[in-house]
């Protein structure tokens, strides 16, 4: 035999160098698990930094392109040379031909505005635009790297490019480009046309010295002002330069839209650095995280040795301690004998863990020693039922061999015999019954079940009976009540419920059987207006050789077996019963069975 102890202890050394194990274990990952939150704090801290420093980088090179854009800005000059045009000859040519087309003198108008807008003057103003002109050697002094490439953009549609852009461009919207705002500058980046990949400010300002229709000599013939034949300006349609305005000065002033980029490539390198720099202090931390989590992991280690080697003496002794209270039960229990089922322990004096298991212990030998009274007065019991049938079984044969007799009185006799034998075939039959239910080998052959119609039929079994003692059996089924259970089973409940109203109840009595269907369960009760039962046996009705009236054993085919079968049944069958009653005024039984849903026509499948 094993011993508890060293069971105990056993079991328990090796749990708690388990516990161990994993107490270490969860502080070691929990330990990991700050470091590498810290160390993935410091990375993202250093990532912050290097971001910062990408940014600021980003942000010098975006203030050096803005710087570049604002000195083209300055260093922009404007030419317009109206000397290769020939105005008054072409503004001649159109008057004459205008004169000379059909309905001309609609389009004359239109040639002798001051601002006249035909076919050839429209190609005229197109062509005559100031142009923009850089002094090579201001660009030379002013600009850096930086603007390796620049594009200026006007509103009247001049363009100037660095040669670096060659026939490429740089594209920009100049009507949604910020249009209610005079100046503003924006930074972006962008590829060009040719895939490199550019940083880029777009400037727009306005322009600084715009020469608005003005007029430079050149040679003979040469003009300067207003081009001839054209009027003054009249008032609204634009005012003249003021006098002390130098000739050759814009009146108004126009947009220019400035575009300044850098490869990103040459940028490139500095970022490099910056990342480098960046991974460099990352493996640093990694490597002292590394050395952080091993020298930790040594310290658990020494630690958990440690402590298990103190929990091992530790745990022995608490586990003899710990068994003494058991010690003491178990000599208690050793006590107990056929004639005395008598716990000598007070549970009060075990341990809190102890002492349900007391308690538990003193009510099972209480209900075990009253099952084993119950079954002495019931193994009484069915031998005096069975005796009693069995004797006047064996009086009768006495009677019929004492002499010869006619058939008539044999067959009398032999019906006699017959009647007591089946007294006694009905107790065996509740027996075997009951020994199925404890085996399990009593199956439920569920099937559609009119619980209405059968319980008028038990009805009929057992109204006669009733009838010959003057009691009143009535049925309300009403509606027919489907239900899916097994209709032997259910019969015999039925029909035991009804001979124990019987058998209990008083002269010229009632008994009602009702049955009602309800949304998941139907309803079947029996009540009757008996002798009752008190209410300290409404918890041992249902227990086997259990007589409320012992005095009252009817016909002796139960022997007290009847309600045990009845609640075996219910329960098989996925029921409820209850029992309600006051001594005197008769008992009610109620059954509460499963419908069983989806049986949508069990009529249907009945049939």
């Amino acid at each position: 035999m094993k011993s508890l102890r060293l069971l105990l202890a056993g079991w328990m050394v090796p749990l708690l160098g388990v516990v161990l194990l994993a107490v270490g274990f969860l502080a070691y990952r929990t330990a990991d698990r700050l470091l590498v939150e810290r160390q993935g704090a410091a990375r993202d801290l250093e990532a912050l930094r290097r971001d910062e420093r990408v940014k600021e980088r980003l942000e010098q090179l975006d203030k050096e392109l803005l710087d570049q854009a604002q000195n083209l800005a300055r260093l922009m000059q404007f030419q317009l040379d109206w000397g290769k045009f020939r105005f008054r000859d072409l503004h001649i040519l159109g008057m004459l031909g205008v004169a000379m087309a059909d309905k001309g003198f609609v389009m004359i108008p239109g040639w002798t505005a001051p601002v006249g807008r035909g076919p050839v003057a429209m190609e005229f103003f197109r062509r005559a635009v100031p142009e923009i002109r850089f002094n090579d050697q201001e660009l030379q002094h002013h600009l850096d790297d930086i603007a390796e490439y620049f594009q200026v953009d006007t509103t009247w549609g001049s363009v100037f490019r660095s040669a670096s852009l060659g026939m490429e461009e740089m594209a920009i919207n100049k009507q949604a480009f910020f249009p209610d705002q005079v100046l503003h500058h924006e930074f972006d980046s962008t590829s060009l046309a040719n895939g490199v990949a550019v940083r880029r400010v777009r400037l727009k300002a306005p322009a600084g010295r715009v020469p608005f229709f003005a007029f430079s000599r050149r040679g003979p013939g040469g003009f300067e002002g207003r081009p001839p034949g054209r009027p003054p300006a009249e008032p609204g349609r634009g005012e003249p330069p003021p006098p002390d305005r130098p000739r050759g000065e814009a009146a108004p002033r126009s947009l220019v839209f400035i575009q300044c980029a850098y490869p990103l490539s040459k940028l490139e390198p500095a970022l490099e650095l910056i990342r480098g720099e960046y991974e460099t202090r990352v493996e640093e931390l990694e490597s002292a995280s590394r050395r952080t989590r091993l020298a930790l992991a040594w310290q658990l280690a020494g630690l958990g040795a440690a402590t298990f080697a103190l929990a091992i003496g530790g745990t022995v002794a608490l586990v003899g301690w710990s068994l003494r209270p058991l010690q003491r039960l178990s000599e208690a229990v050793s006590r107990i004998s056929e004639r005395d089922f008598t716990l000598r322990v007070d549970p009060a004096d075990f341990p809190s863990e102890v002492y349900p298991v007391c308690i538990r212990l003193r009510e099972t030998l209480v209900q075990l020693e009253r099952a084993f009274l119950r079954e002495k007065h019931a193994t009484a019991d069915i031998s005096h039922e069975l005796r009693t049938p069995l004797a006047s079984m064996l009086t009768t044969l006495d009677l019929a061999l004492r002499r010869p007799r006619a058939a008539a009185e044999y067959k009398s006799f032999l019906e006699d015999c017959r009647m007591a034998a089946g007294h006694m075939r009905g107790i065996v039959e509740r027996l075997i019954t009951l020994a199925r239910l404890d085996s399990g080998s009593d199956p439920v052959r569920p099937q559609p079940t009119n619980a209405s119609a059968l319980a008028e039929e038990c009805a009929q079994i057992v109204r006669p009976v009733a009838k010959a003692r003057d009691i009143t059996l009535d049925v309300d089924a009403g509606a027919p009540c489907w239900l899916l259970a097994d209709p032997d089973k259910l019969r015999e409940v039925i029909c035991n419920l009804l001979h124990n109203a019987v058998q209990y109840n008083k002269p010229a009595g009632s008994i009602r059987l009702r049955v009602a269907q309800g949304q998941d369960t139907v309803l079947i009760e029996v009540a009757d207006t008996g002798i009752g039962i008190p209410a300290n046996q409404l918890d041992l009705i249902f227990e086997r050789f259990h007589r409320v009236d012992p005095s009252r054993h009817g016909d002796g085919s139960s022997a007290g077996l009847g309600l045990s079968i009845v609640k075996g049944y219910v329960t098989l069958m996925g029921g409820a019963i209850a029992v309600e009653s006051e001594p005197g005024r008769g008992a009610t039984f109620r059954l509460h069975l499963p419908v069983k849903l989806g049986l949508e026509n069990p009529g249907r499948a009945l049939a």
